[in-house]
């Protein structure tokens, strides 16, 4: 994008939370700015593809250099007595399902928001649709997203974004068992953590969730439950 907008952060990351912040305050302000249900979703739609496509890309990107270290390790590593792993798993991104051209049909939807009889200037801060300025994500809505694969050796991996918090705190709930462990923390993806099984030796099913951590507190929301039978 060659030409610059005062509203549209220049950093990737600034811009990924420009849309949770819109995302978080529209279903809110689109209906009191006289927006129809079908509108208020159709914008929703728009912003949740958007970062949809962004954080996907970022993932493409950490996994090829992830099948890059495995073509490595499993071509120029050290010779070993049991079979090579196998390559780490490249997930396609999912297709879009609205039309193409999302920064012009964001424009777009920032006109008719801005000349609704209703708009006042607060408004337009909220939404973030005046001015260059410093978004700051919104501790209440923010939840990780992650995508969770276990290995061997009873490990588990997160791929996804910290979103601009300092780590992500790692919990792991035993089948059969109501309380939640404390397993560690990640201050950058993709990571992994390893889990004590029960019963050394014997595969164990339970589920693992996480939760950002800014300045040693944890903040927002619990992501969803992950499950997983690590071996």
């Amino acid at each position: 994008m060659s030409q610059h907008y005062p509203y549209w952060p220049e950093r990737k990351a600034d811009q990924i939370v420009w849309l949770y912040n819109c995302m978080a305050v529209w279903p809110t302000l689109g209906p009191a700015l006289g927006f129809t249900p079908a509108q208020v979703a159709a914008f929703n739609l728009l912003l949740t593809e958007m970062v949809t496509v962004m954080n996907e890309v970022d993932q493409c990107q950490v996994a090829a250099k992830a099948v890059t270290d495995w073509r490595n390790t499993v071509i120029f590593g050290p010779e070993t007595n049991k079979t090579a792993p196998a390559s780490p798993t490249v997930t396609t991104p999912a297709a879009p399902t609205i039309n193409g051209g999302f920064f012009a049909q964001l424009k777009r939807w920032r006109g008719q928001v801005i000349s609704s009889p209703d708009y006042t200037t607060a408004i337009g801060e909220a939404l973030g649709f005046v001015g260059l300025q410093k978004q700051s994500l919104n501790p209440g809505f923010a939840e990780p997203n992650f995508k969770v694969a276990t290995a061997t050796d009873y490990w588990v991996n997160f791929n996804g974004s910290l979103r601009g918090f300092d780590a992500v705190k790692v919990e792991y709930q035993r089948k059969g068992v109501a309380n939640w462990e404390n397993i560690g923390f990640l201050t950058k993806t993709p990571g992994g953590l390893q889990i004590t099984p029960t019963a050394p030796g014997t595969a164990e099913i339970g589920m693992v969730r996480c939760v950002f951590v800014s300045k040693n507190q944890t903040v927002g929301q619990y992501s969803p439950n992950y499950p997983v039978t690590i071996s």
